[in-house]
């Protein structure tokens, strides 16, 4: 983050600089970019863009492409819905009269033209015309002349009326019917009837303009039954067709229209949107309607942007030089908005995974139009664009201009002032004269450095504002109390709604509310569903028919699927021509014979079956044959597109049963859009969810480096998701392929605001440690030499010293105060605008426009409260609860440790390989990273390599306590492998003046538990062994040697627990001796004021004397890096292989230069 910062801050210096580059750029980029709509086309078909890529339905709709009849993509469709204008029934001698006639003025008066020729009806219906709306309505007349009597030639059942032998499928012409008391299968009445009329689309010899056909037909139709509707006194008629579907979608971006053109007066997402859609439309990518929303979304958003900015500008020392302060700017705004751009940007990519193509065209539009308008801008706070060229080129051109007129406008007040200025820097000492002194007001710092500056009243002291009062409040126990619960109860409000989300679709939804086609595809949807779900079925290629078990098992099938509990109709239902078939050859008593495959077809035809049901092809031998067929079964009792799922999963099982027999495929094109296609989202959503989620925190973890910080953050992005979903639900939003894509908009925006205050609170806490480096100089010895430089570096610190380096920064209050000052009003500002600039979308009346608004009100609401509450709350937890262990959990550990520590000896023996650490003081990080080079912390790692320890686990360092229980914990799983010795620190008396009392105090403040803690570890500290052996030949110890050692037995014999080490000599030596170069035997360290000074003859004494080759000690030569945040020290670990040959780990300090690089040095010596 430190390198994109400064990377930043040098891209603001030379935009300071050369400005008109990165503003004339952008625009030729954004009038090039126009070239794009010469290939502008539109792709509204809901049939294909809402339809998964990958789904089952695409694949048995193309299996029925081989059936011209039964597959839709040969032929245009038109349906006309008639109805009685008071709801009443149609089956009447006068309404079926009117509407015989005016199908008949259709088929036989209506021409159409493709501007060559004339045609009729008869001429475009093809295969079609032998389905005629006039068999189907005089049936109807018939039935309404037998006024009731029961006929043995005529019956009106449904879905197949019967007229003397043959059928009349009723399934796709009469709706919302009325059965008879007398014969509950007898239709008496309905209330619905639906004209269709159908012609080819494609093009062919017959016809090579079919489609300027088509649409002339319907133009027509359109014309004559609005007309017919207002002339009849008793009937309305409703055109729908695929066109027409088309043209209502059409209408919600026709309506926003007007509203977003109000916001082209924001120059650059405006450029942005037109240089983006150019370069798509340029290499063939359609428009759709769903679309509309991403404009409202980017020029709305776009002016978040300028909000950081601005406010990053004003920070910016106003002092400084103008290529310096766009610097600041750059570098103060520059990486948060990187961060929370890529994430967006990102996470509409990760939406291209999904199978639903309208998803992929709106994550390519939006993430192409986010990645230029994040060129083109500089982005605030909330979502999408940032302004790195065109705003900040414009930024700095004003913000010039700007400083140009301030110099002008001073140097004429110059000389008014400049008595003033020279009083002001005579009581300034002349040896300090090179100094800048600096004057902190707010946040901003304004430097007097030379002649040209200008003075400042120092601001009178105020009461505390609001926005000192809101972070006081945030740090109460009481409030984050309060804050956890409701987020617990928030998610389990959330958990509960998601398991309720509903994934039905009403087709309704795809059309403005004012739309005539509601009412029209409401009926629809009400009719299919629920009396005529007319399925095709398609086997291909033909089987032998021939085998009499083929014939069973295929029969055994139709059963199964016409008898589907709730939904099937029974063999009612079913046009099947074998039936039909099998009924006139079962007169001649061989019925194999006529199956056979060379003269099943010519059978067929002797008996007059309709041809539209069979495919046919030629043999090797010339013979033509039946190649496959189709039939349909009718289904009802379907509430809902959830049902009608339920079914689709049925029937599919049922087919797979019979897979290794026929080769059949089912379809119904309700089926491919919306019932596949919702049956998708909640599997695209937990997809993209996962995958973003992933995506989002490795991005932030990369920008920001901190743990806690991704935590947080994915804690905030789970949240808003799926509070998000949960609560859409509530608003009466259900799970489709329009609310996933604004889902999965949610997942990106989720992390914004969060993402701001992670990144600038984070940034106060590098410059705590920043000004920690300046002031903490604390000179520890680490130096092992004469007696006169022990006095000149063996300074001891103050009993609080290293307390006041750690807390000589900013605070948890500070360091907020900071964030929410910076980027705080920002943030709030970001989303006011939003809501605002997303306010014209509520005033179009369609649900594809309403779900994209209420998801952005409900991401500001939620956002702004995880930002702005939970997110704060959660980093001042982790700040003052860094070991979140109470001391009821901490005590028994710490018994359990003395227990095991009192059954080692106080010389503890250990085996080869191992490796010896020496001072830890409490630098937990450093701990951890010496586990990460030596590949333990782990138990897999732990129990591989033998630890040991010399002492001083405790004080100086910030993190004691984390320091001593994890090393006790690793000890107490793994007793043989971790070795702990004890320390000079490992004491009452020092440890209580060195930090470790001071920081279990501050820790744990409540009913004296941190006394109590302090005496436990004291109590604990009395047990640790004092030395260890390494194979007889290396002695470890924490201090040194004193002339009390004789021999090993003298170590072993001193009786633990010793709460005062001074009690025993020997053990007093062991803890606190220090070699002396250029001394001969022992003198009394007077520095420490106990245990000796020894020289290298008493070393080699000592060796003789216990039979061992070599002392180990640590006390002056420590195991951590950049000891107390300023010493530029390394990490030295010793390790002990299986013969005793000895080398050193060597770990640097991680700067620039050597970060992800471990030094290490061979060396490997026997000692």
């Amino acid at each position: 983050m430190r390198f994109l910062e400064s990377t930043y801050e040098r891209y603001g210096r030379y935009i300071a600089k050369h400005p008109m580059p990165f503003m004339l750029l952008p625009i030729l980029t954004t009038i090039l970019s126009t070239a794009g709509l010469l290939r502008f086309h539109i792709d509204n078909d809901i049939w294909n863009i809402y339809s998964p890529i990958n789904g089952l339905a695409r694949v048995e709709e193309k299996a029925l492409k081989r059936f011209e009849y039964a597959s839709g993509a040969h032929h245009y469709r038109l349906q006309v819905l008639v109805n009685r204008k008071d709801g009443g029934n149609l089956m009447n001698v006068n309404n079926t009269d009117e509407i015989l006639k005016m199908e008949r003025f259709v088929v036989n008066n209506v021409t159409i033209t493709d501007g060559f020729s004339f045609f009729t009806y008869h001429n475009i219906c093809g295969v079609y015309c032998s389905d005629s709306n006039d068999i189907v309505l005089t049936f109807i007349k018939a039935a309404i002349d037998m006024n009731d009597k029961t006929s043995s030639s005529l019956a009106f059942t449904f879905p197949n009326a019967r007229l003397f032998e043959s059928h009349i499928f009723m399934g796709y012409s009469v709706g919302d019917i009325h059965w008879s008391k007398q014969d509950p299968k007898i239709v008496d009445g309905f209330k619905l009837f639906i004209l269709h009329f159908m012609f080819f689309e494609q093009v062919n010899l017959d016809l090579p303009h079919s489609k300027r056909i088509a649409k002339n037909f319907e133009s027509q139709l359109r014309t004559l039954f609005a007309l017919a509707t207002y002339e009849s006194k008793e009937l309305k008629y409703s055109l729908f067709s695929r066109d027409r579907e088309i043209e209502e979608q059409q209408q919600i971006t026709l309506a926003a229209l007007p509203f977003l053109g109000a916001f082209f007066a924001v120059l650059s997402p405006a450029m942005a949107l037109i240089t983006s859609w150019g370069l798509l439309w340029g290499i063939g990518l359609p428009f759709s309607n769903i679309l509309t929303a991403i404009p409202f979304l980017v020029v709305t958003i776009g002016v978040d942007d300028a909000f950081l900015i601005l406010a990053a500008w004003r920070h910016a020392n106003p002092a400084s030089d103008l290529e310096t302060r766009m610097g600041e700017t750059l570098t103060y705004s520059g990486a948060s908005v990187t961060v929370t751009s890529l994430t967006d940007v990102l996470c509409f990519m990760v939406g291209l995974v999904s199978n639903l193509p309208v998803v992929r065209l709106f994550c390519i539009y939006t993430s192409i139009s986010i990645m230029v308008d994040f060129i083109y801008q500089v982005r605030d706070d909330e979502k999408f664009q940032t302004k790195i060229t065109f705003f900040t080129a414009v930024v700095a051109y004003c913000g010039g201009q700007k400083v140009g007129n301030i110099e002008k406008k001073y140097r004429e007040q110059n000389s008014k002032s400049k008595n003033v200025m020279d009083g002001l820097w005579r009581k300034i000492e002349p040896a300090e004269s090179h100094k800048v002194y600096s004057v902190e007001v707010g946040v901003a710092r304004y430097c007097f450095s030379d002649g040209n500056s200008l003075p400042l009243k120092k601001p009178p002291k105020k009461s505390q504002t609001s926005l000192q009062k809101f972070v006081n409040i945030l740090h109460l126990p009481f409030t984050k109390g309060i804050v956890i619960a409701a987020f617990i109860i928030h998610i389990i409000v959330i958990s509960y709604f998601c398991t309720k989300v509903s994934t039905d679709f009403d087709m309704e939804n795809l059309y403005l509310e004012s739309s005539v086609m509601n009412g029209i595809s409401r009926q629809l949807q009400r009719f299919n569903l629920n009396e005529a779900f007319v399925v095709n079925f398609a086997l291909y290629p033909m089987p032998n028919f021939a085998d009499v078990f083929i014939r069973n098992k295929f029969d055994h099938l139709v059963e199964e699927l016409e008898t589907i509990p709730k939904f099937g109709m029974g063999s009612d239902g079913t046009v099947l021509w074998t039936r039909d078939f099998a009924d006139a050859v079962a007169f001649w008593g061989d019925e194999s014979n006529f199956w056979r495959q060379d003269k099943l077809l010519s059978a067929f035809r002797e008996y007059e079956m309709d041809e539209k049901f069979i495919t046919t092809e030629k043999t090797a031998d010339g013979t033509e044959v039946i190649s496959g067929f189709f039939w349909s079964i009718t289904y009802h009792n379907m509430n809902n597109f959830l049902d009608v799922r339920k079914l689709m999963q049925l029937r599919r099982s049922i087919i797979a049963k019979y897979a290794k027999f026929f080769n059949v495929s089912s379809h119904h094109p309700l089926e491919k859009v919306p019932t596949e296609s919702a049956a998708s989202a909640s599997t695209n959503f937990i997809q993209t969810a996962f995958s973003a989620v992933v995506l989002m925190s490795a991005l932030v973890y990369f920008f920001i480096t901190n743990l806690c910080a991704v935590i947080t953050v994915v804690i905030s992005i789970l949240s808003i998701s799926f509070g998000a979903l949960a609560y859409l639900h509530l608003w009466n939003v259900r799970l489709d392929a329009i609310s996933l894509i604004s889902l999965l908009m949610s997942i990106g925006f989720s992390v914004d605001y969060s993402a701001h205050i992670c990144y600038h609170y984070l940034s106060q806490k590098d410059n705590e440690k920043k000004k920690s480096d300046e002031h903490c100089h604390q000179p520890i010895s680490i130096i092992v030499g004469s007696d006169a430089n022990l006095r000149d570096l063996s300074i001891l610190p103050s009993n609080n010293s290293s307390i006041r380096c750690t807390n000589s920064g900013v605070n948890t209050k500070q360091r907020f105060l900071i964030t929410f000052r910076g980027v705080g009003w920002p943030v709030v500002q970001s989303g006011l605008s939003t809501l605002l600039g997303i306010l014209p979308m509520v005033m179009v009346k369609a649900y594809v426009v309403a779900v994209f608004w209420k998801t952005i009100i409900l991401l500001i609401g939620l956002g702004l409260i995880h930002a702005l509450i939970l997110l704060p709350v959660i980093l001042i937890i982790c700040d003052d609860m860094k070991f979140n262990y109470t001391v009821l959990e901490l005590l028994p550990i710490l018994n359990e440790a003395k227990k095991l520590f009192l059954t080692e000896p106080t010389l503890l023996y250990v085996e080869v390989p191992c490796v010896i650490i020496g001072d830890i003081h409490g630098q937990y990080e450093d701990l951890h990273r010496i586990f990460s080079v030596l590949g333990e912390g782990k138990k897999s790692g732990a129990v591989k390599r033998r630890f040991v320890f010399l002492g001083d686990y405790v004080d100086r360092g910030t993190n004691s306590l984390e320091t001593i229980c994890c090393l006790l914990a690793h000890k107490l799983m793994f007793p043989k492998m971790f070795n702990m010795l004890r320390g000079n620190h490992e004491s009452s008396d020092v440890n209580q003046a060195y930090g470790f009392q001071v920081e279990l105090y501050r820790r744990f403040p409540e009913n004296n538990e941190g006394f109590t803690l302090w005496n436990a570890f004291n109590e604990l500290f009395a047990c640790l062994p004092l030395a260890a052996l390494i194979r007889n030949k290396i002695l470890c110890i924490h201090g040194g040697i004193g002339p009390e050692l004789k021999s090993l037995d003298d170590i072993r014999k001193i009786k633990r627990p010793m709460p005062d080490p001074t009690d025993s000599p020997l053990a007093c030596s062991l803890l606190w001796s220090d070699p002396m170069l250029d001394l001969k035997g022992f003198i009394k360290n007077s520095v420490r004021g106990a245990g000796y000074f020894f020289g290298e003859d008493a070393v080699i004494a000592c060796c003789e004397q216990l039979h061992i080759d070599l002392i180990v000690r640590a006390h002056q030569v420590l195991n951590l890096i950049e000891y107390l945040d300023y010493q530029n020290n390394k990490c030295a670990i010793l390790q002990v292989e299986k013969d005793l040959r000895l080398g050193f780990i060597l770990l640097c300090p991680v700067t620039p230069e050597t970060q992800g690089k471990l030094l290490f040095y061979g060396n490997w010596n026997r000692h």
